[in-house]
C-alpha cells in the first residue's frame, strides 16, 4: 500500500474560507444581526486566530474557534443590554 499525502488548505485559503463561509454563518448562528451592533474581527485576529490556533490543514478547527468568539460577543452584547 501506498502513502499518498495530501496539502492542506494555505494560509490565504483558510482566510478566504473564513470571510466568506464561516464568519457569516458563525455570525447568524450567534443571533447576531450583521450591521446591527458594532463589532469587527480585525484582519490581525484572523491571521492570529489561523496561524497560532487553526494549525490544522482542514477548516473544522477555525469554524469551531470563530463560533466560539461569536458567541462570546452575542453573550458579552446580550449581558450590556441588560445591565
Amino acid at each position: 500500500m501506498e502513502i499518498i499525502k495530501i496539502a492542506g488548505y494555505t494560509h490565504n485559503e483558510k482566510k478566504f474560507i473564513l470571510d466568506q463561509y464561516l464568519l457569516p454563518r458563525a455570525i447568524e448562528h450567534a443571533g447576531l444581526k450583521p450591521g446591527e451592533h458594532k463589532f469587527r474581527i480585525t484582519k490581525e485576529v484572523k491571521d492570529y486566530i489561523i496561524k497560532d490556533y487553526a494549525r490544522e490543514p482542514g477548516v473544522r478547527s477555525l469554524k469551531k474557534y470563530i463560533t466560539r468568539i461569536c458567541e462570546k460577543i452575542a453573550f458579552q452584547i446580550v449581558e450590556t443590554d441588560n445591565a
